[in-house]
């Protein structure tokens, strides 16, 4: 019993040392996963200083928006917006994120507050 389970271990750790070359010839990382996403900055922009993303005016009404995700953290609560990320008080769109909330954002613009969930406005 115990040279059956002597020799699966020696086989799985013959495959495994064969495995690890091949498992490294992959294309390189191309970002480090652990980094935190630049909040407030535009994708693509690779701007150094974090300025909230500022996107021309949408027509009054019901916000056109999509609220993708949000991160409730307290006062470093994110709202994932349209692929920008937006910490409360940064704007998109002429909204200001005034709160997250689980699953939804409250947004105001012109003295008007919307709450937009995500997927859609609430």
């Amino acid at each position: 019993m115990i040279g059956r389970r002597l020799a699966a271990r020696v086989v799985a750790l013959i495959f495994t040392a064969l495995a690890l070359p091949v498992l490294g010839q992959g294309r390189a990382l191309q970002h480090d996963p652990f980094v935190r996403p630049a909040v407030g900055l535009v994708p693509g922009n690779a701007s150094s200083v974090a300025q909230p993303a500022r996107v021309k005016a949408a027509p009054e009404g019901k916000p056109r928006l999509n609220l993708q995700a949000v991160l409730v953290a307290g006062p470093q609560s994110i709202a994932n917006v349209d692929g920008v990320m937006l910490r409360v008080g940064e704007s998109i769109d002429g909204y200001r994120l005034l709160e997250v909330q689980h699953r939804s954002a409250v947004f105001e613009k012109n003295g008007a507050k919307f709450t937009l969930g995500i997927g859609g406005t609430k």
